[in-house]
């Protein structure tokens, strides 16, 4: 006849796994899971305490209630500073605060130019806009008009100039002394008669 006899029942050991209770069979090993993201650290790897765990081992009694954690180091990350912009402005560059205004210089002049202001491309530039990341690199450029010489207006008057007008004075006076000299002769023959 035959004895029955009881099979050992299997053997479990519960392990924390990152906050979460895992039940292994006796001398399994633990699956390793994906290595968990956290955003501004960086995955150090599973420990157990001070001691980084080997998924190889199998787990037996004397790991039963184990704790796993993932262990993460902080990224330093430069503390953003003030943020500054470059602009150039007629050929030099300048640095310009985050949100800041750029500051307007004085209006050039160039011999023989006119000034027609300060311009980005085609576009007329408004010191009031503020500098942002979306300004950053601009090239704002004085611009002139090359001023026309204006032609010699010959008479303002509004009447056209024609003949000789040198010798008026000249013939003013003729005529003065040849009236002077008509009006004597006349005199003259008026006493005689």
């Amino acid at each position: 006849e035959k004895i029955d006899t009881p099979t050992p029942e299997e053997k479990f050991w519960t392990v924390t796994l990152d906050g979460n209770e895992v039940k292994v069979k006796d001398g399994e090993k633990l699956t390793k899971p994906a290595d968990p993201t956290k955003e501004g650290y960086k995955f150090l790897g599973w420990f157990v305490g001070d001691k980084e765990f080997n998924f190889d081992t199998p787990i037996t009694e004397e790991l039963n209630g184990i704790k796993i954690e993932a262990r993460f180091e902080k990224i330093d990350t430069p503390t953003p500073g003030e943020k500054e912009w470059t602009v150039t402005l007629n050929g030099k560059e300048v640095k310009v605060k985050d949100g800041e205004k750029l500051t307007k210089p004085a209006d050039p002049t160039k011999e023989g130019y006119k000034f027609l202001g300060w311009f980005v491309g085609d576009k007329k530039f408004d010191f009031d806009t503020p500098i942002t990341k979306e300004l950053n690199g601009i090239k704002i450029e004085a611009r002139f008009e090359k001023i026309k010489d204006e032609p010699q207006q010959p008479n303002k008057g509004g009447a056209v100039q024609t003949g000789d007008t040198t010798n008026i004075a000249l013939w003013i006076a003729c005529l003065g002394i040849a009236g002077a000299a008509v009006a004597v002769t006349l005199r003259s023959r008026r006493k005689r008669s």
